[in-house]
């Protein structure tokens, strides 16, 4: 994912987990790695279990904005669910920053995908790519306790 500094951006830490007492105390943060390989403090999110049935499997999903404030912020941004002692951690993301702009010099999608060189056909394919789509999230759902990331820009 490339994004604009000062833009903001988010991904969705998808959370499927069986409903019982096991799995529904849960907290949810994210942390960034850089392209040095240095880990920034984890960051809490706010994402509540969702009530459903007893014993079924249950999906909740969790928006994460991370600030963007310059390029330094590029790198990979994971999700990391705690279930009592147990940790499990997203595949990641991957946000390229690029720039240093004022919040409100941010171009519009369109000029952005013209500035990396891409037609309209390449930004479609390009966000089916790295966004998934409905096969990545039928894998999603096959295990009884994962997690799982699914990137979508959205402009604040």
């Amino acid at each position: 994912m490339v994004s604009l500094a000062n833009t903001a951006v988010s991904f969705t830490c998808t959370i499927t987990y069986l409903n019982t007492p096991e799995y529904t105390a849960f907290s949810v943060t994210y942390m960034h790695e850089d392209r040095e390989g240095r880990q920034s403090e984890e960051e809490p999110v706010p994402c509540p279990p969702g009530s459903g049935t007893e014993n079924k499997t249950h999906t909740v999903v969790c928006r994460i904005t991370p600030k963007l404030p310059s390029a330094s912020a590029t790198g990979t941004y994971y999700c990391l669910v705690r279930w009592g002692p147990t940790l499990k951690l997203g595949e990641g993301t991957f946000i390229l920053v690029r720039g240093e702009v004022a919040p409100r010099a941010v171009p519009a999608p369109a000029e952005l995908r013209q500035s990396l060189g891409m037609g309209s056909e390449e930004g479609v394919f390009a966000s089916s790519f790295i966004f998934g789509g409905p096969l990545a999230m039928q894998a999603c759902q096959m295990r009884p306790a994962h997690v799982c990331l699914h990137a979508h820009v959205h402009s604040l």
